[in-house]
């Protein structure tokens, strides 16, 4: 009878053990659980804040480009116009060089939207036949280094 007896308490006290650690771990799930929720709407509201701010920056970019791009044209025009008179072969060099650069610089500006807009995750691509030489290309860039451009 008193090993049944002894037998019984154990077995009360491993019942009671293993629900007081069933309890706790409920416990701390509970917690981590509510943890984790603060953490989410925390990133939430920040990839909220990293979208607005890409926004931003894209419209910014555009502006910044279309404002950029502008006078640019103007300034091909006006190379342009002095191309169009008698110049000396050093002033026809500059020229041609303020042409190279003016043209590289819209290239650019022109490219500043489409980033934004890959960024935006808004860029749509088509296929188009393109007119490309590797051999002129290279050569191109081999007689800007010779020239020192």
């Amino acid at each position: 009878m008193v090993d049944a007896l002894w037998f019984a308490s154990f077995l009360g006290g491993i019942v009671m053990a293993v629900l007081a650690w069933v309890a706790l771990s409920r416990r701390r799930v509970r917690g981590q659980t509510e943890e984790l929720r603060g953490k989410n709407e925390e990133l939430g509201r920040a990839l909220h804040e990293a979208e607005g701010a890409t926004r931003v920056k894209s419209e910014f970019l555009a502006n910044m480009s279309h404002e950029i791009r502008t006078p640019m044209n103007g300034i091909l025009r006006i190379i342009e116009l002095a191309q169009n008179t008698s110049l000396s072969p050093e002033q026809s060099e500059f020229i041609t060089g303020a042409q190279q650069s003016a043209e590289s610089l819209l290239i650019l500006l022109n490219d500043i939207p489409d980033f934004s807009k890959v960024e935006a995750g808004h860029l749509d691509l088509q296929l188009q036949p393109v007119d490309f030489s590797v051999r002129r290309c290279l050569g191109r860039a081999v007689g800007r280094a010779r020239d020192g451009g």
